[in-house]
């Protein structure tokens, strides 16, 4: 009897002893895993300290603060890297900045988790070999379609859209309409809505005249057209592929680069991009047009350095 009661305490003590193991081993999974998280690059060299030996004191800090020089250097030698840290990781970095004030590395991305900002700060550390001051910041898409507008242009290497609404003036004299090149990007959504029918739809199928609502990223590259990427596309049934102008050619004027087209008194720059079709469907030059013919006009949106808008897409019509 004692002989088990003694079996059965062994037994127990074993059984105790293997839970408190499994505890300490969970205790220290968890440690670690929080030490990797909160400390990544904690093995690279930090940014210089400040010196303001011979400097000029700007803000209260010298200008030839290493820190400030060491902040652009860094953020400069991450651009080539973003593509391939999107990839890799999964995620969809809209912005990076340096941030002079506390010298930071900013970073903003949308699609993320806890774990993916972590592996983000490690590559980030990785590909600049520097420990510096990151700060990962998670991006929402808009509640409503921040571009709106008709697509005048694709690029179908890039994968973009050129979004132009002439209805929103830019420029100190409101004299451009608003344009947007919209990247198309892995996780963006594309969504044909006809009322309340919402249906799938792909970038193959996006066309010239189409109109758009667009929840674009937040950053947006400083040009003209503005560049950004999309969250998310919504095409707007019912007013698709309307040309800008139809009618018959009146004029054509031939210059070395373009050529000048008129029609119903409406001039317009056609050059070796525009896509131009035949009656056929076939494909043609700018030197087959010809005073007489009937054509459809799609036009870029805005003027170009001519001072006339470029035809992008033209249909010659059957007789």
């Amino acid at each position: 009897m004692k002989g088990h009661k003694s079996e059965k305490a062994g037994k127990k003590l074993k059984e105790n002893r293997m839970i408190m193991i499994y505890l300490i081993g969970s205790v220290c999974l968890l440690v670690g895993f929080i030490f990797w998280y909160l400390t990544p690059g904690l093995g690279l060299p930090k940014l210089e300290e400040a010196s303001i030996e011979n400097a000029r004191i700007v803000k209260g800090l010298p200008d030839t603060d290493p820190r400030f020089v060491q902040i652009r250097e860094i953020h400069e030698q991450l651009g080539p890297y973003l593509t391939e840290i999107n990839e890799n990781i999964g995620v969809r970095i809209n912005t990076t900045y340096p941030d002079h004030n506390d010298f930071t590395l900013v970073v903003g991305i949308r699609n993320t988790n806890f774990l993916k900002k972590r592996m983000l700060a490690g590559k980030i550390y990785e590909v600049t070999g520097q420990r510096f001051k990151l700060r990962i910041e998670e991006w929402h898409a808009p509640k409503e379609a921040n571009i709106t507008g008709k697509i005048t242009d694709i690029d179908r290497a890039k994968k973009r859209v050129l979004v132009v609404n002439k209805n929103v003036r830019k420029g100190r004299e409101l004299e451009y309409p608003e344009a947007t090149w919209i990247s198309i990007e892995k996780d963006t959504k594309i969504r044909k809505e006809q009322g309340i029918i919402s249906r799938p739809f792909t970038f193959d199928k996006l066309e010239i005249g189409q109109r758009v609502e667009v929840w674009s990223a937040e950053l947006m590259l400083d040009s003209y057209p503005g560049q950004t990427g999309a969250v998310k596309v919504v095409v707007v049934e019912g007013e698709e592929n309307s040309e800008d102008v139809s009618g018959e050619i009146t004029e054509v004027v031939f210059n070395t680069s373009y050529l000048i087209v008129r029609v119903n008194d409406q001039e317009f720059e056609v050059t070796h991009k525009t896509v131009i079709t035949g009656p056929q469907g076939e494909e043609l030059v700018p030197t087959h047009l010809t005073t007489g013919q009937k054509v459809k006009v799609w036009l870029l949106g805005y003027e170009s350095g001519t001072g006339k808008e470029r035809a992008v897409k033209m249909e010659i019509l059957a007789d």
